[in-house]
């Protein structure tokens, strides 16, 4: 919490909400950061929201199961970098290093002819977690109606790099993907 004390008042593009929740946490950790949501702790609700952001919170990884990769090493580097705190960017990190970890492990061992997508991805979240603004204190609202580059923008989210990895992801799903982008179109007809 020390590094939220030096959060000037107006804070770049995370001003409002952020600046409004991490000052609540200042004054009482224990408070509830959204009123109406009784019972949930501050990381879980901070967890649920940064599910909405949706496009623009994908840091140049397509929709594919290997591009989840990176959204997940980008939050964990960008919770590292900011926060001072190493315990409050692990507790924040937990449920992705669970998600990404067997990610891994499962292309080592079954598909090593997938890594070198997989890995692009790695590198390309770190580098976005590092590199950008704290995106995540961000008003998510404001973006939902702009483009993936003009939220990018609007939040400093910077260092993205686009990474094609379809084809290396159904390799890696064997064939599961395409399976599940065929259904979809039928079911849309």
């Amino acid at each position: 919490m020390e590094d939220a004390q030096a959060v000037p008042v107006g804070i770049g593009r995370g001003a409002g909400v952020a600046e409004i929740h991490l000052r609540r946490l200042l004054e009482d950790p224990e408070s509830e950061l959204f009123p109406g949501v009784a019972g949930q702790l501050n990381v879980i609700v901070i967890g649920d929201r940064k599910a909405q952001f949706g496009a623009a919170g994908e840091g140049g990884a397509g929709f594919d199961f290997l591009g989840e990769t990176t959204p997940l090493f980008m939050r964990i580097e960008a919770y590292h970098a900011y926060f001072d705190d190493p315990e409050l960017a692990g507790e924040l990190s937990t449920l992705l290093a669970i998600m990404g970890l067997p990610k891994l492990m499962r292309c080592m061992i079954h598909y090593p002819k997938a890594w070198p997508g997989l890995s692009r991805h790695i590198d390309n979240g770190i580098r976005v977690g590092r590199e950008s603004e704290p995106w995540f204190l961000t008003k998510f609202e404001e973006v939902f109606d702009m483009t993936k580059e003009q939220a990018r923008a609007h939040i400093g989210m910077t260092a993205v790099t686009e990474i094609d990895t379809w084809d290396l992801s159904d390799y890696y799903s064997e064939g599961a993907q395409s399976a599940q982008m065929v259904n979809t179109q039928a079911a849309a007809e």
